[in-house]
């Protein structure tokens, strides 16, 4: 640890840091302990390309699994369509089919079935 200089955290004046963990402050007598510095560490453009790797991957993982869930959401869309789609067909082939059975019934068969009815 280097000699560097701190400020006494009870009443402000500056302190001589030494290679001590504990530091009394001659003033008032307030006592701290040291950490030492956090240095940057030598090889910091191979964390940086591990840690860039790191991310990468995953973004490419969750890519693949969001196209996934792209495709089985739309797959999901198509087929709720189509049953959808089949269902009012039936329901409008069956009014249609009503429709024009009394359309183009016989007026006499149906007003002898109203009087009789």
């Amino acid at each position: 640890m280097s000699i560097r200089t701190v400020a006494c955290p009870a009443c402000g004046i500056d302190l001589e840091v030494k290679d001590s963990k504990v530091l009394t402050c001659e003033l008032c007598g307030h006592q701290m302990i040291l950490e030492d510095e956090k240095k940057m560490p030598d090889n910091i453009d191979e964390i940086f390309e591990e840690v860039k790797k790191r991310y990468v991957s995953d973004a490419k993982e969750l890519k693949k699994t969001m196209s996934g869930f792209t495709i089985a959401a739309i797959v999901l869309f198509v087929v709720v369509f189509v049953v959808t789609i089949v269902f009012m067909m039936k329901s409008f082939n069956s009014a249609n089919d009503a429709m024009m059975k009394k359309v183009f019934s016989d007026p006499l068969e149906t007003s002898v079935q109203d009087s009789n009815g």
